[in-house]
This record gives structure tokens, C-alpha cells and sequence, in this order.
């Protein structure tokens, strides 16, 4: 059997372990703490972890796959990505606003994924994920940094940090800057987001109810 990107299926597969281990982590710290924030963030782990390992079998398997099983690999790794800044602004938002205002956030952060969703039906480009995921990441900074200078909340620098890794990671995928040909740039990528998984989940331990 020849793996089509075996860097990639492996270091994604990787990034989806670390995803999973810090979700499973974090699921068991929710149910002792009963925050809704936390358990939202953990979804939004769970969701990076299979969005990784989608990604992942389609890299590796594209030549055994067919184009119906490209097609539905494809489509749910575009899709859990939406899903992972669904959860993750959903988590924001009850850690920030209460009340009616939390509602209204959330609310709009569902229409968000619905529009995605719809689009990303009729569409296959990843830019359009990074479309989606920037400016919620942003959003999330924003919302994290108030926080931080409002109450100087705990989950607030780990969650900053962890967004600019991923911003820097990114930005390094986005170069195609590759430091071997048998490691490219979706390679360093995915070595790098792990760093950044590790700082959300920490922050992600931090996480209370506003209210």
C-alpha cells in the first residue's frame, strides 16, 4: 500500500491524538466543575480532533479512497472545521455574557455556521475554511482579552497565546515554507498547532460561567 502524504497523514493523525487526549482531559474536568464553557470547549476539542483525523485518512488514502470517499472526507473536515469555531465562540460567550446578550452571541454564532455549512456544500477551497475560522478567532481574542483586562480572568492569557500559535501557524501553512521535501508546509503546520492545542486546553481548564 503507498500512502499518498505520509507526513501528513501522520502529523495530522498526531494533532488529532493531542486533540483527543486534552478533550478527553478536559471532558472528565467539566463534569467535576458542572461549567457549561468548559464542556462547549471540550466539544470544540473533540471536533479538532476528528476534523484532524479526516483530514488526515484524506491525505494519506486519496489513491484507495475513490472520489465518492475523497468527496465525504473532504466534506467533513471543511465542516468540523466549522464546527470547531461554532463550539469554540459558544464557550467565549457563556464565559463572557450572561443573560439575554449571551443568547443574542450565541444565536448569531449558530446563523455563522450555517451559512458556512451551506456555502462549504458547494464548495471544496480551504481558504474559505480560513475564512470562517480567522475572524471567530479574532472574535475569541477580542472577547478574552476584555476579559483579562476586566477581571484579569485565568483562562484568558493561555487562550491568547494559544490563538497567536495559531495565527503564527497558519501563516506558515499559508507560505507553503517547508524545511525538507519530506516536510512540508501542512507538516509544520500541524507540529506547530499541537503547541497551540496544548495553551487551549489549558485555558480550557480555566473556563467558568459568567454569572
Amino acid at each position: 500500500m503507498q500512502i499518498t502524504e505520509p507526513m501528513t497523514m501522520l502529523t495530522d493523525y498526531a494533532l488529532g491524538a493531542v486533540c483527543l487526549w486534552t478533550g478527553m482531559a478536559l471532558f472528565y474536568r467539566a463534569k467535576e466543575e458542572n461549567q457549561i464553557s468548559m464542556h462547549l470547549w471540550t466539544v470544540g476539542l473533540f471536533a479538532t480532533a476528528l476534523m484532524s483525523f479526516t483530514g488526515g485518512t484524506f491525505h494519506g488514502f486519496t489513491n484507495y479512497l475513490g472520489m465518492a470517499g475523497n468527496i465525504l472526507l473532504w466534506k467533513a473536515t471543511v465542516f468540523m472545521a466549522g464546527f470547531v469555531s461554532f463550539f469554540m465562540l459558544s464557550a467565549t460567550f457563556f464565559a463572557a455574557f450572561r443573560g439575554r446578550a449571551r443568547m443574542w452571541f450565541i444565536v448569531l454564532a449558530f446563523f455563522k455556521l450555517g451559512i458556512y455549512s451551506g456555502w462549504m456544500i458547494g464548495h471544496d477551497e480551504f481558504y474559505y475554511v480560513i475564512i470562517d475560522y480567522a475572524p471567530s478567532m479574532l472574535l475569541v481574542a477580542a472577547v478574552m482579552g476584555w476579559l483579562y483586562v476586566k477581571e484579569s480572568n485565568p483562562a484568558a492569557v493561555w487562550i491568547l497565546g494559544a490563538i497567536a500559535i495559531s495565527f503564527m501557524a497558519g501563516a506558515i501553512q499559508w507560505s507553503e515554507f517547508a524545511l525538507h521535501e519530506h516536510f512540508n508546509h501542512n507538516d509544520l503546520y500541524h507540529v506547530i498547532q499541537m503547541g497551540a492545542i496544548w495553551l487551549f486546553f489549558k485555558g480550557g481548564k480555566q473556563l467558568r460561567d459568567c454569572g
